[in-house]
């Protein structure tokens, strides 16, 4: 999500996995520079979701 709330791409597809750690890689590639939001959904069986947020920013630093 970009600083205006609107979605920018997606990590990783939805999809259901078991209980337990888990990792995924980000690289910011394709993205220009800019404040971002990462967004953790994760829904249990019975129809609860957990939401988890992290803010991140995305700078290049170019040689002159």
């Amino acid at each position: 999500v970009d600083a205006f709330g609107l979605e920018v791409g997606t990590v990783e597809a939805p999809r259901w996995r078991r209980a337990g750690e888990h990792a995924i890689a980000f690289g910011g590639l394709g993205l220009p520079d800019g404040a971002y939001e990462i967004r953790l959904v994760a829904r249990g069986r019975g129809g609860q979701e957990a939401t988890h947020a992290v803010r991140v920013a995305e700078a290049r630093f170019r040689r002159v």
